[in-house]
């Protein structure tokens, strides 16, 4: 084995524990999130139905745990870590406008989890690889094979075959499914802007005199987060204002505590793993990624929530997890592929492991 397929296997294997950890974070939030803002699976109604709200408040928490992990780490590390130049204000600036992204994105997300099942949310998941796929061609970011363009149209034929399948549920369903895609297709929209973004800023401001360089990803999520709370809390008040009454009824800050702490944690975790894979790899990689968790999401809905998943629907996940073999077997194909397009990537990633990652 040379040297540069060795070290892809090395990226692969970073990537793949990455990824473990981002899939079990993500099916503990949406689980968390389905049963506190939107009720229960044994029809009890919902300890606090406002998702931009909760969102906010559990964005504050994502500071107070992305500051204190940085600074224990800090402390391990002290001895043998580098003097870190101060964060500049553009850099600042840029990383709370992501988070005013994300915060759109959250809340979009959160909003289709109304009209949607947890298994319907995970089946759609496919479309976003093809709206990241045009996106980071258009942006440059990837080289777009024709074997990709194929992966792609397998894609689209999986979802579709999930979508279709998920309207056909009768008439009184179907007006909220409908809504439902609106919302998660938006929020797709939003999620392959962002992610094509994060890459952008991680992967090409790679001067020495960059913050986004020498600072691990806990120090940079809370600038994130800031942003990200400041939005929730701010569309929160335009579109849910009933929530700031909600959270001043007795024993409603008692009874959201643990779920923002435990959300928050997860916000944490998939938020670090998601920076980590996108230093190193593309965004289109991530949103592939992406669609395969969605069988993990499907299942915890099944299990859990008691999910109903027609067979048709995990036929079309069938398909697409074709489409991911091939857009895998694309990529290593290419001699200037994900792995190898992105070396400064890599050295960025090891930087933030050595940095508490």
């Amino acid at each position: 084995m040379d040297g540069s397929s060795q070290s892809n296997v090395i990226i692969g294997c970073k990537v793949s524990m990455l990824a473990l950890c981002w899939w079990s974070a993500a099916i503990v939030f949406v689980l968390c999130l389905k049963d506190f803002v939107f009720g229960g699976v044994d029809g009890s109604p919902p300890i606090f139905p406002h998702v931009g709200f909760f969102t906010a408040v559990c964005n504050m928490a994502v500071v107070f745990w992305a500051l204190l992990s940085a600074q224990i780490l800090h402390l391990f590390q002290g001895t043998r870590g580098q003097h870190q130049i101060g964060i500049r204000v553009q850099e600042v600036g840029i990383l709370i406008f992501i988070g005013c992204i994300q915060a759109v994105e959250v809340t979009l997300a959160g909003r289709c989890v109304m009209y949607l099942s947890v298994a319907e949310k995970g089946m759609v998941g496919p479309f976003l690889v093809v709206i990241q796929m045009f996106i980071s061609f258009a942006w440059r970011q990837e080289t777009i094979t024709c074997l990709k363009w194929v992966a792609a149209g397998v894609f689209v034929a999986g979802g579709v075959f999930d979508t279709f399948e998920n309207l056909n549920t009768g008439e009184k369903t179907k007006k909220g499914h409908w809504l439902g895609f609106i919302y998660i297709f938006a929020s797709f929209l939003v999620q392959a802007f962002r992610q094509a973004l994060t890459q952008h800023i991680f992967q090409n401001f790679v001067r020495s005199e960059s913050a986004f360089k020498q600072r691990s990803k806990f120090q940079l999520l809370p600038y994130v987060s800031i942003g990200t709370f400041l939005t929730s809390f701010l569309i929160a008040g335009i579109f849910d204002p009933q929530a700031y009454e909600k959270i001043l009824e007795d024993h409603m800050i008692e009874s959201i505590a643990l779920p923002v702490v435990v959300t928050s944690l997860c916000i944490v975790t998939l938020t670090i793993c998601e920076y980590l894979i996108l230093s190193i790899t593309a965004a289109t990689v991530l949103s592939v990624l992406f669609s395969i968790h969605s069988l993990f999401i499907a299942l915890s809905g099944i299990l859990v929530n008691h999910d109903q998943v027609a067979r048709n629907q995990w036929i079309g996940f069938g398909i697409c997890g074709l489409g991911s073999a091939i857009y895998f077997y694309a990529c290593s194909q290419q001699e200037d592929g994900v792995l190898q397009d992105v070396s400064a990537g890599s050295i960025i990633l090891s930087q933030s492991m050595d940095h508490n990652g």
